[in-house]
């Protein structure tokens, strides 16, 4: 099997890699088939329950709507949350995206080292008594890994 006879798996970051391995992949069951008269077919079944298995983990994030899960205020000018589904870190919403009654949010990053996949607010005052409030944008809104987007929501700070 060709490469180019596979979609693409999309904007993973190893995408061209898992492209070329399951054509790899398929192109060995293929010619051991061949070179069998069709004994090849067991090799077929096992790989296909895998791209079945495959399938089926990848459709369950894709039903996952991201949600806040948690909200905590590490310091008064830092509030970390954490998401119930793994996101795309590549998109970062505007700090307008994001209210707190009493608060201004001035920054948005994804969060590195032991905070990967922490979106990290900054701004002033953030206290457990409130809530964070995401408005969803109409550009550069958070989404999960597999583009998902999340919806407005409300969350209380802790």
């Amino acid at each position: 099997m060709r490469v180019s006879e596979l979609p693409s798996p999309g904007f993973l970051s190893n995408a061209i890699c898992l492209r070329s391995e399951a054509a790899k992949a398929i192109s060995t069951v293929q010619i051991q088939d061949a070179r069998s008269g069709g004994l090849g077919s067991s090799n077929a079944a096992g790989l296909a329950a895998f791209f079945t298995a495959c399938s089926a983990a990848v459709a369950d994030v894709a039903a996952t709507t991201p949600v806040i899960s948690t909200a905590v205020a590490t310091s008064a000018t830092t509030l970390k949350l954490t998401f119930n589904v793994a996101m795309d870190t590549t998109v970062k919403p505007a700090a307008s995206a994001f209210t707190s009654t009493g608060n201004t949010i001035t920054a948005v990053a994804w969060g590195t080292g032991g905070d990967v996949g922490k979106l990290i607010l900054t701004g002033t005052g953030f206290a457990a008594t409130e809530s964070l409030v995401y408005t969803k944008p109409a550009v550069n809104f958070l989404r999960n890994s597999v583009g998902v987007a999340a919806a407005t929501q409300t969350k209380a700070i802790t």
